[in-house]
């Protein structure tokens, strides 16, 4: 994190914004304009970028990120790839604040989480390549899968309602695939899953620490 602040600082000029227009952020000529402090900062799996959220200092919401920024160190720019495009109409499609940035496990795209309906975040997916964003899956937290079988793959909790409302709604971890955004698994053959492939004591303590998870 310290290296970070260090190349952060030093290259706070070199700001190149992107405008985000049906589905496509097209990037702009650089400015001197200052990006807000970082939020959320994750490195890359490959070492050589970084994402971050931010909240614009005129922003009248601190607690709603509404730009993603992603530093190369390689290229030695700071590319602003997204701003807030509010949807009331559609909640899939409301990018109006943006948590949780994740990489995938290949590097090709950026998850994060957008607010969406009032009981659930929705899963977003930007394409570092064609800079389109896609809507995953309703839910959140959730984890990507760095390696073996399952490589690629999210887990994530998601809100579930039983057919009688009286029992009321519940929460359960599935395991998405994000390039349909189909459920491959979900609970309780997650707990086969995770025991086989990435030991499940591991897997159980950071979704707890995620989702303030209390039983399975």
């Amino acid at each position: 994190m310290k290296l970070f602040r260090q190349i952060y600082r030093a290259l706070r000029p070199l700001v190149v914004h992107g405008i985000f227009v049906a589905g496509f952020a097209m990037p702009a000529p650089a400015t001197a304009e200052v990006p807000p402090p970082p939020i959320d900062l994750v490195w890359s799996p490959s070492g050589k970028q970084a994402v971050f959220a931010a909240v614009p200092d005129a922003s009248p919401e601190p607690d709603c990120p509404t730009e993603l920024y992603e530093l190369d160190l390689k290229a030695v720019t700071l590319l602003r790839l997204i701003q807030a495009q509010p949807d009331a109409s559609d909640p899939e499609s409301d990018l109006s604040c943006f948590y949780d940035p994740k990489y995938s496990a290949d590097g090709l795209q950026i998850y994060f989480i957008t607010p969406a309906w009032a009981t659930s975040g929705a899963i977003q997916a930007y394409d570092r390549t064609t800079r389109k964003v896609a809507f995953i899956t309703d839910g959140g937290p959730y984890l990507v899968i760095g390696s073996g079988p399952y490589k690629g793959m999210l887990l994530v909790v998601r809100r579930k309602y039983p057919d009688k409302l009286d029992d009321g709604a519940y929460e359960e971890i599935d395991l998405v695939d994000p390039l349909s955004g189909k459920v491959v698994s979900g609970s309780p053959n997650m707990e086969k899953i995770l025991r086989a492939t990435h030991g499940l004591d591991e897997v159980k303590k950071t979704i707890r620490a995620l989702a303030a998870w209390q039983a399975w």
